[in-house]
């Protein structure tokens, strides 16, 4: 592109330098009504050499229509990029979505599996402890957090109640 706007500069400036000696020229022999053989050949002289000229500034402008065509390819290219760059992106940000929610949702389902599941154990300890009144059954504290608390404070009530119901009987079997 540099190389295309330097021709065309050398090109003009030759262009009026030609242009300049042949007005000198005509100043100096002061053209008469009569046109003399010489005066006619460096008309000619003019014509053939502007003829070039005219032909140098034809493939310059061929040369700018391909270096257009040429950017426009270039353009073409970069806004299809742009555009799958774009659906890229949001193919992205909807699957990190997707993923997010998949992983939250196998996040909570094992959180509330892993609060659930001691709860249940010791729900049904005491379910069958009421259900049997077997309060030789205890409820196994395997942590130190709220679901162990509940489990040795169920199982201190298990051994109280069991305490005070041999104690009932026993009473009631001295008495009979």
């Amino acid at each position: 592109m540099l190389n295309l706007f330097k021709n065309y500069q050398e090109n003009t400036e030759i262009y009026t330098q030609r242009v300049k000696k042949f007005w000198r020229q005509i100043e100096q022999n002061k053209l008469s009504a009569n046109p003399t053989k010489a005066d006619q050949e460096q008309l000619l002289v003019f014509f053939k050499e502007e003829t070039k000229i005219s032909v140098e500034f034809e493939k310059l402008s061929d040369e700018l229509i391909r270096i257009i065509g040429h950017a426009e390819i270039q353009q073409k290219q970069a806004n299809a990029s742009f555009d799958n760059a774009q659906k890229l992106r949001i193919q992205v940000i909807i699957g990190s979505m997707l993923l997010s929610a998949a992983i939250a949702a196998i996040l909570a389902v094992y959180t509330s599996r892993l609060i659930a599941r001691p709860l249940q154990i010791v729900t049904n300890v005491a379910r069958k402890i009421t259900e049997e009144s077997n309060f030789e059954l205890r409820a196994n504290v395997t942590s130190n957090d709220e679901v162990g608390t509940l489990a040795t404070s169920l199982n201190q009530l298990v051994e109280w109640v069991g305490d005070y119901t041999q104690e009932l009987e026993q009473g009631t079997g001295k008495r009979g």
